[in-house]
């Protein structure tokens, strides 16, 4: 007999190696003699989507972006999910235009940057640096959750950037050898044990998880917080 009622469903895919994290994490999450004593999670890897930034960015194939969020959110539904999340960050920016347009999702739906934004409050962060890419950082995603919470923001692009992005397409490829996990460790190395960071993008969650637990920095994973609320909130 199941042991718990929900259904998990997860729109994946941006990219594919961050959301075989997520569902790693997730099994994780459970210490269960058997595969039943587990939630049943539905996963949507949607690699095909067309490219997020551009189309909040330039507006590039906005529609069919915004239409194949809703209709996979509404078969994840159809098919029994009682909750379900987005594993990317970025994607995040369209949720309210999301619901405005199909308000019956906002009832089920895990907000990962939502989820975030409570644990940085709760922890009483009041300033944190962002570890992302340019373009994430004009869509203004972060600021449009995190500055509700009053929590600042800092991004240190001008000298982060090309670490970043070379640590962000390992991840993509999940290509983590000495050399990546070199450059994560010259990263955290450039801030000091009193900065907060967030992982701005979920490929970053896939070098730090190959790499031994850095102890200077406090890192704050958007999908750590999101897995966290859903053990805390599962039924």
């Amino acid at each position: 007999m199941a042991k718990y009622s929900d259904t998990i469903g997860v729109i994946g895919g941006m990219g594919s190696y961050s959301t075989l994290y997520f569902f790693g994490k997730f099994l994780e999450l459970f210490n269960v003699e058997e595969e039943y004593e587990r939630p049943r999670i539905i996963i949507d890897n949607y690699c095909t989507l067309p490219n997020k930034v551009k189309a909040y960015l330039s507006g590039e194939n906005k529609e069919e972006f915004l239409n194949d969020i809703i209709e996979s959110l509404l078969q994840l539904k159809i098919m029994g999910c009682t909750k379900s999340l987005i594993v990317c960050n970025t994607t995040h920016v369209f949720m309210d235009e999301i619901f405005k347009r199909e308000k019956a999702l906002s009832g089920y739906f895990i907000d990962m940057l939502e989820c975030l934004s409570k644990k940085l409050y709760k922890d009483n962060i009041n300033k944190v640096l962002i570890w992302t890419t340019r373009n994430t950082i004009r869509t203004g995603v972060f600021e449009k959750y995190l500055h509700k919470y009053g929590i600042e923001i800092e991004y240190d692009i001008e000298h982060n950037e090309t670490i970043i992005y070379e640590l962000m397409l390992a991840g993509e490829k999940n290509f983590i050898n000495n050399h990546v996990e070199n450059q994560y460790a010259k990263l955290c190395n450039m801030y000091n044990k009193s900065v907060s960071v967030v992982l701005g993008c979920t490929e970053l969650s896939v070098v730090k998880n190959k790499k031994k637990k850095n102890n200077r920095l406090k890192i704050y994973d958007p999908l750590e917080c999101v897995l966290e609320d859903i053990l805390k909130n599962l039924k």
